[in-house]
């Protein structure tokens, strides 16, 4: 069974958001909801930052050019600031086009196979003025990335948005292959963006092992400080900080990002994701290898390596939470139970204590008892 790509899934929530008009507040149909987009989402500075930040620190073109944590962020935003310059200019028949693939993907849960010669041709038509701009946006990232990258990174990238391109061209003549009503069983468009053919001679990693680390690296990015600064930015609109609460949870959570940069060194880093990468490759041992042991062995040392940042995660929590005022939990379970009871939910003392709303415990640290002092 031939499904639609993960990679083109992602892409396709980003061209869906760069393309779609002002939200709506009226109730909608059965059939408007096959066209979710049309209801208010649209593409903003921060979003655009955060899609191409993502892109950036996860595909496979970046992988081989070993770009720093800063090189990662200026290419990111150079690539959203002229998505941003996109999506103000994308029609309506890029919104449309990527409405219909959202609703072909529901009708055939996922399955290309179950298109048929009707619904392939009205996608193919729809989905080529998509792939066009896709085209068009791939070849700019060389230019947006060039006063960022050294020669030798350049020269990589270069590359591998050629290779990249070529595929996006391939994509474009099987969509227009369809569109012509040239559609046949098990034809599939979306696997010339998965293909790895005629990629740039440099040694690849074969598609487990990919996949693997892909796992293992967004594993670490929940260990990272990236996860603490959701986890503050949530607290903050939950309990609606004011700004001196604000200032103090900026504070403490600066105070544990230093500690925990002096656990995860560079040799930790490694040591934790090839631990992380063995344990996601251990279905390919097949069903017939005792995987027990090895496996459990992966899980100790891993827990053992990760236990310092889980502390301080931990630690973190209880400092933020500590910021809150009685007033202010209230008004947060208030809140949350209005929008339970809308919906026909009760709830329960257990669903407090998930979402962090019931009072800390005694053991609570006190005002200025934080990480930093």
């Amino acid at each position: 069974m031939k499904r639609f790509p993960r990679a083109w899934m992602t892409l396709a929530v980003l061209a869906a958001v760069a393309s779609v008009g002002r939200g709506q507040s009226r109730p909608v149909s059965d059939e408007e909801l096959l066209r979710p987009t049309q209801r208010g989402l649209r593409m903003n500075p921060v979003m655009a930052r955060s899609f191409m930040r993502l892109w950036v620190g996860n595909d496979d073109i970046w992988k081989d050019l070993n770009l720093s944590p800063e090189q990662q962020r200026q290419v990111a935003d150079a690539l959203a600031r002229r998505t941003m310059n996109m999506a103000r200019n994308s029609g309506p028949e890029i919104r449309d086009g990527m409405e219909f693939l959202f609703e072909s993907m529901i009708v055939s849960e996922g399955n290309i196979e179950k298109l048929g010669p009707q619904r392939s041709r009205e996608l193919g038509e729809k989905l080529l003025p998509v792939a066009r701009m896709g085209r068009e946006w791939l070849g700019g990232v060389v230019d947006d990335a060039r006063p960022f990258l050294t020669d030798q990174q350049l020269k990589m990238l270069e590359e591998e948005v050629s290779w990249a391109g070529r595929k996006a061209e391939n994509f474009e003549k099987r969509l227009n292959q369809w569109a012509q009503g040239q559609y046949q069983e098990n034809d599939n468009p979306f696997d010339e963006l998965e293909s790895n053919e005629g990629r740039p001679d440099r040694a690849r990693q074969s598609e487990p092992i990919r996949n693997a680390r892909r796992m293992a690296e967004w594993d670490m990015r929940r260990l990272s400080d990236w996860e603490w600064s959701r986890l503050f930015a949530g607290l903050a609109v939950l309990f609606k900080f004011d700004p001196q609460q604000r200032a103090r949870g900026q504070a403490i959570l600066d105070a544990y990002r230093r500690k925990a940069d002096a656990i995860m060194t560079p040799e930790w880093r490694e040591r934790v994701l090839l631990n992380r990468m063995l344990y996601n490759t251990r279905w390919q041992l097949g069903n017939d290898v005792p995987k027990g042991p090895w496996q459990h062995q992966l899980e100790r040392e891993y827990k053992e390596a990760t236990r310092p940042i889980t502390d301080l995660t931990d630690g973190l929590v209880r400092e933020l939470l500590a910021l809150v005022t009685p007033e202010q939990r209230a008004a947060a379970v208030e809140s949350i139970r209005a929008v339970a009871e809308k919906h026909g939910l009760v709830l329960e003392d257990a669903d407090l204590a998930l979402l962090w709303l019931t009072p800390p415990p005694a053991t609570a640290p006190v005002e200025g008892e934080h990480a930093g002092q």
